[in-house]
């Protein structure tokens, strides 16, 4: 993939470790496409996406001249300045918004995306989250070449990813960040030349998931407590949904004291039984330890 002239898109973390990584290997991007910035926190800061900010990083110490686009639409003006790079391919990771077709279509290799599962499992919005909350052992990354749908299209590699039971949502998506630049690395210069071409999706196999809802994190208060006491499935499954949940939109339950408590870590015992390691309560600095109250 050396001198290949390529745009990188994405915005939060997941794509700011791939987009290092790429730089690290060498293949530095001519410019990224990243979402605008947006207020944060309590004080409401205006605040660069992750990757813009590895950008304007390495430019000052590589001074590499990564150009920045943070368009809010899709315009003439955005398009030309792409044209303008005469870039061969785009690579798209976690950027947050569906490409029109026309921008699908302007590289002469079209977008190389990736996506963290092994598709056609898990395609759309939440695959991560998914995976952890359905309590799979296994899932992996995708690089596939963008068509009109989403996330169908043909497959360049894949990475297959165990997941441990101690596994959150944040470890999960390091090690799919990790081996989607692996994998990402080692197909582009291949399709770049012709070594490979992407395979079609089994469309029987597909399956989709669907944007997390904040009440999907919700968990009533007395199942929390059997699953405490009595373990079980139950205790299984309310672990994969901290895990799986806790950082965003958040797992949490209502104690008998119409308190809110947010169940921000977990774990299981030898005999199967649910810890929570981390809780918040609403008003109250976080917790940590073993058998928490609630």
């Amino acid at each position: 993939m050396e001198g290949m002239k390529y745009v990188f898109f994405g915005t939060p973390r997941f794509a700011e470790v791939i987009f290092r990584g790429l730089i690290s290997k060498g293949l530095v991007p001519q410019a990224i496409v990243t979402a605008p910035d947006a207020l944060k926190g309590k004080k409401k800061v205006l605040t660069p996406s992750l990757v813009k900010q590895a950008a304007l990083e390495m430019n000052e110490k590589l001074g590499v001249g990564i150009k920045i686009f943070t368009p809010m639409e899709f315009d003439a003006s955005f398009s030309q300045e792409l044209e303008s790079l005469q870039a061969e391919c785009f690579v798209l990771a976690a950027y947050g918004r569906i490409l029109p077709q026309w921008l699908v279509e302007l590289p002469p290799k079209g977008v190389v995306g990736v996506h963290p599962s092994m598709l056609p499992k898990y395609r759309g919005a939440t695959p991560i989250q998914t995976a952890i909350m359905n309590g799979e052992t296994e899932t992996g990354t995708s690089v596939f070449v963008l068509n009109a749908g989403v996330d169908t299209g043909g497959i360049l590699a894949q990475r297959r990813v165990e997941i441990a039971k101690s596994d959150t949502y944040e470890s999960l998506e390091q090690k799919l960040a990790q081996a989607s630049l692996e994998a990402l690395v080692e197909a582009l210069p291949l399709y770049r030349a012709g070594g490979i071409a992407p395979h079609r999706q089994s469309e029987e196999r597909a399956t989709l998931t669907k944007k997390i809802q904040t009440e999907d994190g919700f968990i009533l208060i007395y199942d929390v407590r059997d699953a405490i006491e009595n373990g079980g499935e139950k205790a299984n499954k309310i672990h994969n949904i901290i895990r799986a949940l806790h950082l965003e939109p958040g797992a949490f339950t209502v104690n008998e004291s119409d308190e809110r408590v947010k169940l921000l870590g977990s774990r299981l015992d030898e005999s199967g039984k649910l810890v929570l390691t981390k809780i918040q309560k609403a008003g109250e600095k976080v917790k940590e330890g073993s058998n928490l109250i609630l």
